[in-house]
């Protein structure tokens, strides 16, 4: 073999292994960019799924704070269980008047017309029970995680 012929297959092999180590630079690159899209549509479907638990919740409390009011106004001896979607609904009052969901760290508040008073014992799930009681000459709704009235 002459010098020339050597010379000419060392090159191809060199040429042959840049190819395999750009191909391999370039896979490396589209996965590193793939991984980063999968990153980034999962922080987007957290997030939409996120929003869309927010509007249940607040969708609840605007069912929970009229049917409050339906039992205020109807007065004595009215109480009604008001199915729930299944998302984990914290109920709390703020005054006597005032009804605050909160889904984590996000909240929302609605006013009602009568006195309410919260008894959860667990987050709301399922259900909420709500009755009308007297405290005194002031009507009350109560409302509650577990069924008190029948």
């Amino acid at each position: 073999m002459s010098g020339d012929a050597t010379q000419a297959m060392e090159d191809a092999h060199l040429a042959k292994g840049q190819l395999t180590f750009e191909a391999l630079l370039a896979a490396a690159c589209a996965l590193s960019l793939l991984l980063i899209a999968a990153a980034a549509i999962s922080k987007m479907h957290e997030a939409q799924n996120y929003a869309f638990e927010r509007g249940i919740v607040a969708k609840e409390m605007d069912a929970i704070a009229n049917y409050a009011d339906e039992i205020c106004i109807l007065g004595d001896g009215n109480a009604r269980a008001v199915p729930l979607a299944p998302v984990r609904l914290l109920l709390e009052n703020e005054g006597d008047r005032m009804l605050v969901a909160s889904l984590g760290e996000w909240k929302i508040k609605k006013a009602i017309i009568c006195k309410a008073r919260v008894e959860a014992e667990v987050p709301f799930s399922q259900e909420a029970y709500l009755w009308h009681e007297r405290e005194g000459e002031e009507p009350v709704v109560v409302i509650s995680s577990t069924q008190k009235f029948e």
